[in-house]
C-alpha cells in the first residue's frame, strides 16, 4: 500500500494505491507502478483521473508483458483512487479502481464507488472507460481514500472504524 502526489500548474494529484503482493515482489510492484504513474501524468496527461488510470493499465500491462502470446507471464496489479484536486476551482475529482472515496458532510459518511475493473491484471479491459467523478470543495466536507488494510481494521475506542459494522450503518 502507497500513496502518491505530484503537484501540476496548481494542480495536485494524489493517489491511494494498493498492490500485488508481499515481500520482494510487492515491493517490485510498488516500484513499477510508482515509475508507470509517474510517466503517465509525466507525459499523458495530469488533470483527468479516468484517463490516467485507462494508460496506466495498458502501459502496466505492457511492461510487465502480461497479454504476451495471449498467455500471462505475471498476473500482477493494483486498486487505486486516484483525485486530481484544484484548489483555484474548489473542485475535486475522482476516479477509482477497485477502491472508493469517502465523503463526510454532515455527519453522514457517503460512500463514492470506484469501478470494479483493476489495473494491470491479465483479465483487464485494455479498452475500459474509468469513470470521473467531480465534487466541490467545501468548508465542513472532508474526503477519505484508504486501501483494505485500514477498511479491515476494527473500531477502537470510539466504535467506527471502517471494519466496523457500526461505521457501515452511518
Amino acid at each position: 500500500d502507497l500513496y502518491w502526489l505530484r503537484e501540476f500548474e496548481g494542480r495536485f494529484l494524489l493517489a491511494v494505491i494498493d498492490c500485488t503482493g508481499h515481500g520482494v515482489p510487492g515491493a517490485f510492484m510498488t516500484m513499477t507502478v510508482n515509475s508507470v504513474l509517474n510517466h503517465v501524468a509525466d507525459t499523458v496527461c495530469h488533470d483527468d483521473p479516468a484517463r490516467i488510470l485507462r494508460e496506466m493499465n495498458r502501459v502496466l500491462q505492457e511492461t510487465l508483458k502480461l497479454r504476451k502470446s495471449g498467455e500471462s507471464m505475471v498476473d500482477a496489479g493494483l486498486d487505486i483512487a486516484l483525485c486530481c484536486i484544484d484548489p483555484g476551482r474548489r473542485t475535486l475529482c475522482f476516479a477509482g479502481a477497485g477502491l472508493s472515496l469517502y465523503v463526510l458532510s454532515d455527519g453522514r459518511l457517503l460512500e463514492l464507488k470506484g469501478d470494479r475493473q483493476r489495473i494491470g491484471y491479465s483479465g483487464s479491459d485494455l479498452g475500459f472507460a474509468y469513470t470521473n467523478h467531480t465534487l466541490d470543495i467545501a468548508a465542513g466536507i472532508h474526503y477519505y481514500a484508504a486501501t483494505d488494510g485500514f477498511l479491515d481494521e476494527g473500531g477502537g475506542t470510539m466504535g467506527y472504524g471502517f471494519g466496523n459494522e457500526r461505521f457501515r450503518d452511518m
